[in-house]
C-alpha cells in the first residue's frame, strides 16, 4: 500500500484509513457532525497526492486540453489549476476532474484512484 504525501498531517488529524485502489487514504476523522464543524470554523484539507497525473509536452498540449476539458486551460498560470469536467469524442461531460498547469508544461485531468485504469470511451 502506498501512504499520502501528507500522512503526517492526516495522522494529527486522527484519521482512519482505508484502502483504495493501493493507497491508504482517510476514511474518517471521527464524528461526520464534528469535521463538518470543523471544516467551517477552521480550515480543511484535500490531499489529492494519490491522484494520477499525466504530464503533456509539446507545442500543442493546451489546443488538445481545451478541447479534451470544460476549463479553459490556456488561461492557466504555472502552479495554478482548475476543476473541470473530462469530455468524451461526442462532447459529453466525464466525471469532474483538475487539470493545472506546472512551471511552462500544462498539466493533464488527474484522475481519481479508481479511475486510473479506465480508458475514456
Amino acid at each position: 500500500m502506498q501512504e499520502l504525501r501528507l500522512r503526517p498531517y492526516h495522522d494529527l488529524g486522527g484519521a482512519i484509513f482505508r484502502p483504495e485502489a493501493g493507497w491508504l487514504i482517510p476514511a474518517t476523522y471521527g464524528p461526520v457532525d464534528a469535521e463538518v464543524r470543523a471544516v467551517r470554523t477552521r480550515t480543511g484539507m484535500i490531499d489529492w497526492s494519490d491522484r494520477a497525473k499525466i504530464r503533456l509536452t509539446g507545442s500543442e498540449r493546451v489546443t488538445f486540453l481545451d478541447g479534451v476539458v470544460t476549463a479553459d486551460m490556456k488561461i492557466l498560470t504555472p502552479g495554478r489549476s482548475a476543476y473541470a469536467l473530462l469530455l468524451n469524442e461526442s462532447g459529453l461531460a466525464r466525471p469532474g476532474h483538475r487539470g493545472g498547469a506546472e512551471g511552462h508544461d500544462h498539466g493533464a485531468p488527474r484522475e481519481g484512484p479508481g479511475q486510473r485504469r479506465r480508458r475514456v470511451p
